[in-house]
């Protein structure tokens, strides 16, 4: 963790100054926590727009930074993350979740063809061609699910070829 050390004062001409979004990525902090630090310092923020209005040269107003008397020339900590990434607040399963995702991602690419498909996928494939799709009642195309006996794939009939060809990467990587 690092720790950056600021005045009330200058945290709002920052905030005046830049976009929350710009500054948080500068912080290295998710804009939900800034705008936390300068709610627990009574630091008022930008309307939703302000930098649109500014882009556009429409009249914006400037709130004022009140409450010298109570906050004096306080410092401000704001302890920053080295991970980057937004990864420094996220919970444990959200990383898990994200190193999944990484990790996989070679082997969960969808191929242009289905070549030499495995067994289950082939049962699959036979029987999701003998099911009918219908219309549900926003005459949206409903899903068609395999049988209980197959693979588990729950999918629109127009979908069927691009989820069996995933399922083959899946189905190759765990047998």
């Amino acid at each position: 963790m690092i720790s950056k050390k600021m005045t009330r004062c200058k945290l709002y001409d920052l905030i005046w100054s830049t976009p929350l979004s710009k500054l948080a990525d500068q912080f290295n902090l998710p804009v939900k926590s800034l705008k936390k630090i300068c709610t627990k310092y009574d630091i008022p923020l930008p309307e939703p727009g302000h930098w649109q209005k500014l882009i556009f040269e429409k009249e914006v107003i400037k709130k004022e930074l009140g409450h010298f008397e109570k906050w004096g020339n306080v410092k401000i900590t704001m302890s920053t993350s080295e991970l980057g990434d937004e990864e420094h607040y996220l919970t444990k399963m959200h990383r898990l979740k994200k190193d999944i995702n990484k990790s996989c991602y070679d082997v969960l690419q969808v191929p242009e063809r289905l070549t030499k498909p495995h067994v289950l996928i082939r049962s699959a494939k036979a029987n999701l061609k003998s099911k009918k799709s219908t219309k549900s009642w926003r005459n949206l195309p409903q899903c068609i699910y395999t049988d209980r006996d197959f693979a588990s794939i729950k999918v629109q009939k127009h979908n069927v070829p691009r989820a069996l060809r995933s399922r083959i990467q899946v189905t190759n990587a765990t047998f």
